[in-house]
């Protein structure tokens, strides 16, 4: 098989470990999911943590905060996606969505 595609793709992790935990408590409409990866690569990287709340204001109507690679200020140069290219980093939002 390694004779056919020698090549890795080169965007792609070596190995990768997720961890990720939800809660939902619906009598008063609030949850959070908090999801971590873990990507081995040529070098060991601290992972991505990412979470949301959500909070039910009514039926259909929800109020969102989000966090993505809460991390990713410890690199001072920024998170090394493959060579120079360099990830977004950390992105917090938040927003509400209605749903019909």
């Amino acid at each position: 098989f390694s004779q056919l595609f020698p090549d890795k793709n080169p965007f792609l992790p070596h190995h990768q470990a997720d961890l990720a935990i939800s809660y939902r408590y619906p009598e008063i409409g609030i949850g959070f999911d908090f999801d971590t990866t873990w990507k081995i690569a040529e070098t060991v990287t601290i992972p991505e943590i990412d979470f949301r709340f959500f909070y039910t204001i009514s039926n259909g109507l929800d109020l969102i905060l989000e966090g993505s690679d809460l991390l990713s200020p410890i690199y001072p140069d920024g998170r090394i996606f493959y060579g120079n290219f360099i990830d977004p980093g950390i992105v917090i939002t938040i927003k509400t969505q209605i749903s019909l």
